[in-house]
């Protein structure tokens, strides 16, 4: 298995994590709900949000973005049984590597304000990073939340975007989709470069519900 990351290259390990920050903290990853982001769920604030250019490449390489005001509830957790490498701009990676099962936390969603918290869980230990803003776009049962990442490593710091795109049925997400992309790596060579990032995507095409 390998570790999803936010570094240049993907090193072998047990378990799946993002590498936006320092190693070994936690188990658990942390992505709180934004606060006065005038988030609408358009495509045009998706694209104030994730910047109009880092849009476009997640799209370009296979991201479905969901756009709408009218989100699925998707409060509760999901497994990732196998998660495989689909797509990635960052040069020298390997596509369809097989990654660790990865348990993935949503609740505290809010409609009103399109708002959500994230979290996701490894089995055998994990990096961490600062979630500093979470929201939710969508309609019927398709959506995608996006989640700003503060990172930190012995390099220095850097500012990421985690995604997750599907849909909800009554057995889990189907269409899963998990992403993570820089947004300003602050000039850190041991990060990818800004507007890169991968793209993963569950082998059974299901994120169950536990």
């Amino acid at each position: 298995m390998k570790t999803i990351t936010l570094k240049k290259t993907l090193t072998f390990m047990i378990v799946i994590t993002t590498a936006l920050s320092q190693m070994g903290c936690s188990s658990t990853e942390q992505f709180k709900p934004a606060a006065g982001n005038n988030f609408n769920g358009s495509r045009q604030s998706i694209a104030r949000y994730v910047t109009p250019e880092l849009l476009l490449i997640m799209e370009s390489l296979g991201l479905q973005v969901n756009e709408g005001n009218t989100p699925p509830t998707i409060n509760g957790e999901f497994l990732a049984s196998e998660l495989l490498l689909y797509a990635s701009n960052v040069p020298n990676d390997v596509l369809n590597i097989a990654f660790a099962d990865t348990y993935f936390t949503l609740q505290n969603q809010n409609n009103l304000y399109l708002t959500t918290s994230v979290s996701y869980t490894t089995k055998n230990g994990t990096e961490t990073a600062l979630g500093t803003a979470t929201v939710i776009s969508g309609s019927g049962n398709k959506f995608t939340v996006f989640a700003k990442q503060n990172i930190t490593n012995d390099e220095g710091t850097a500012d990421g975007i985690l995604v997750i795109s599907g849909a909800l049925f009554p057995n889990g997400i189907t269409d899963f989709q998990f992403s993570l992309f820089m947004l300003d790596n602050h000039g850190v060579a041991d990060f990818i470069a800004n507007q890169q990032g991968r793209l993963f995507y569950d082998r059974d095409n299901l994120a169950t519900r536990q």
